[in-house]
């Protein structure tokens, strides 16, 4: 494809070069190429870490996407899959806390409860949902989060609430949003809402 451009539309910073070959009023043919195809990923911003930025101080800018999504979401996905005391002990910080309304765990706190659930819920199970991404305000994932299971097993007990013998109920608690930090790897809190 050619086409015929005046000389005089040329901008003379676009075309000083061409100012000196060609007499005012003459014309310009120009041909332009196809347009050439780039795979995809090659026409993405890649980057890989802000660690840098962190230790300068500073914040990862707004405009780019959160990068550590799915990590962050495979981490999640793995914790509220099973109720393991070594998925827990590797996945959560040693300062965690869970906070439930109007009480707060500590790591080994929460590890007990859930060692207490397990034990009389055989089959507990948390069905959980997130797709990794931290909210920009909070810096918190959202995860929804549903409890089934049969209390079947040893009367199930909580601190500072009274035990309750096996009963062999169906257990399904309605949805419940968590609020979930992670930070360099490891959840550091979890908040019921």
């Amino acid at each position: 494809m050619s086409l015929t451009v005046p000389f005089a539309a040329c901008s003379p910073r676009a075309a000083p070069s061409l100012r000196s070959t060609f007499r005012e009023g003459a014309a310009l043919q120009v041909r332009t190429a196809p347009p050439r195809t780039r795979p995809a990923a090659r026409t993405g911003l890649k980057i890989y870490q802000f660690g840098f930025l962190k230790k300068l101080g500073l914040e990862k800018p707004e405009f780019l996407p959160d990068f550590g999504a799915p990590k962050r979401k495979l981490l999640l996905e793995g914790f509220f899959s099973s109720i393991n005391q070594d998925v827990l002990a590797n996945t959560l910080s040693d300062d965690f806390k869970f906070s439930d309304r109007d009480r707060v765990y500590t790591k080994d706190e929460f590890a007990q409860v859930l060692k207490s659930v397990k034990a009389a819920i055989p089959d507990f199970q948390w069905h959980a949902s997130t797709d990794g991404l931290a909210d920009k305000k909070d810096k918190k994932a959202r995860v929804e989060v549903r409890i089934t299971g049969t209390h079947t097993g040893a009367p199930l007990s909580f601190p500072g609430l009274k035990e309750v013998p096996s009963s062999g109920k169906k257990v399904d608690l309605p949805s419940a949003k968590y609020l979930v930090s992670v930070e360099e790897g490891r959840i550091t809190s979890i908040e019921v809402r």
